[in-house]
């Protein structure tokens, strides 16, 4: 699956880069990390852009943790 990056280009997905921003964001602010595997690919089927990637991880993240 192919995502169109914020400068307009194309990029193959790559969920790792997507666990790898939430465990930083996590350590940064001295919180446990969530069970990042449970991230599926699947779950970002219908996200073609990086922004609606970004709300995707936001929505996941508040209903696992509501205090982000």
């Amino acid at each position: 699956m192919k995502i169109v990056k914020r400068d307009g280009t194309f990029e193959e997905f790559n969920l790792s880069k997507i666990e790898n921003a939430v465990f930083k964001a996590y350590k940064a602010n001295d919180r446990s990390t969530l069970d990042i595997p449970t991230f599926l690919k699947d779950d970002f089927v219908n996200c073609y852009t990086v922004e609606q990637i970004q709300d995707k991880v936001v929505d996941i993240l508040r209903h696992k943790d509501p205090e982000i």
